[in-house]
């Protein structure tokens, strides 16, 4: 008994444990990136006045954010950029770069359409040639450095540095959105667990045969049979079960997207600990007021000056989508509504109630993320039982 549980232990932390703390570091690792920019949409914009202050003293003067195009690169780690008349460095030294995803038509649409692709992150050093006029999100400490104003690292707050090129007031939501890994078990420590996996427990076979003889024959089989584990889902007849599992996680992951960016607007108002209800408002940074409106749908899509970000209907049925209240975010103008002219603040639409939204998308998600799960479980043990039968057979 006790071979077989060595060679199960074996198999526990290759194929369990060792993918699953990666799975761990690569979710706390996007995890701290939206956050990190939602954190960012609190600080002002940066202006005149700060880069004023900044050309007249030396070291921290605050935590500011900037939307601009890449104008040039100076001494390899000083990064300018320009908004108008508007120019601001940012140092580089040690930092890492968000490349957003090429930008897709929509990311509220009917499923699939939104872009799956997860952005890439480089440091500085490894950045390829960046062509001016490239839009950059660039959010840290503004600080004066022998009279010039410049954004970098703080000891708490990391520069966070985003190459994008959708419209501004679509970024957040666009990194919120595709920020998170595409299937968290397959991460940077999983190939190598598989194959050093597999390794042992080949060579834990060999090892158990020849020393003690028959008694431990089923802990050789069983040694041998889930060296095979990393080919099991992909082959014959347990493979049925991977398109499933697949089209689950896939669910799963938007699922979690849409929790993320239903939860956006809401911020302003939690932050400020206001009650969320019709008609409040809260200030924004940029000192505009940021306001709720309940009703129909219809009705707030009507009121707004342009037209707004949808957001919640993946979850709703059509018979619920029709009655439900919705929640406008924006600015009010006269009797209606528009969008900000902070490019984080947006003029969004929630087709129901915002917090109902987001905890029936996270235990959808759950649900998902255990039916894709139970699917590949399923394949394997298929697989796993017709080998371990086989090669019962053959020894």
């Amino acid at each position: 008994m006790i071979y077989v549980i060595t060679v199960l232990l074996i198999a526990a932390v290759f194929y369990v444990g060792v993918p699953g703390i990666g799975a761990l570091v690569v979710r706390a690792r996007w995890r701290r990136f939206r956050k990190a920019l939602v954190r960012s949409s609190f600080r002002p914009q940066l202006g005149y006045s700060e880069l004023r202050k900044a050309e007249d003293a030396e070291g921290r003067i605050a935590l500011r954010r900037f939307f601009g195009t890449l104008e040039a690169i100076q001494d390899g780690n000083r990064l300018w950029l320009r908004s108008g008349s508007l120019a601001v460095a940012a140092d580089m030294e040690n930092a890492y770069v968000y490349v957003m995803p090429p930008a897709a038509e929509t990311i509220y649409g009917a499923e699939g359409e939104f872009p799956e692709e997860v952005p890439e992150v480089l440091p500085w050093s490894r950045l390829g040639g960046v062509s001016e006029g490239t839009k950059v999100f660039v959010s840290g400490v503004l600080a004066g450095d022998g009279g010039n104003p410049v954004l970098r690292s703080g000891w708490k707050d990391p520069l966070l540095v985003i190459f994008y090129d959708s419209a501004d007031y679509e970024l957040l939501a666009r990194a919120v959105w595709c920020a998170r890994h595409k299937n968290e078990y397959w991460n940077f420590l999983t190939p190598a667990a598989l194959m050093a996996g597999l390794l042992a427990c080949v060579i834990a076979a060999y090892a158990l045969v020849p020393g003690v003889g028959v008694a431990a024959r089923p802990a050789a089989l069983l040694a041998l049979s889930l060296a095979a584990v990393p080919i099991l889902p992909v082959v014959p007849p347990g493979v049925v079960f991977f398109p499933g599992y697949r089209w689950a996680w896939r669910k799963g992951r938007l699922l979690r997207a849409q929790r993320d960016i239903v939860r956006l607007p809401t911020r302003y108002f939690k932050r400020s600990g206001v009650p969320i209800r019709h008609g409040q408002t809260v200030r924004l940074p940029n000192g505009e007021e940021y306001a709720l409106e309940v009703g129909t749908p219809k009705e707030l899509e009507a009121r707004s000056a342009e037209p707004p970000d949808v957001r919640g209907r993946l979850v709703l049925s059509s018979s619920t989508e029709t009655s439900a209240r919705g929640h406008l975010f924006g600015v009010r103008e006269g009797s209606g509504m528009r969008r900000s002219q902070d490019p984080m603040a947006e003029l969004v639409l929630i087709a129901d109630e915002p917090d109902y939204l987001a905890d029936r998308c996270n235990s959808r998600a759950r649900l998902f993320e255990l039916a894709a799960v139970a699917l590949l479980g399923l394949g394997i043990v298929i697989n796993w039982l017709l080998a371990a039968l086989l090669l019962d057979g053959l020894l």
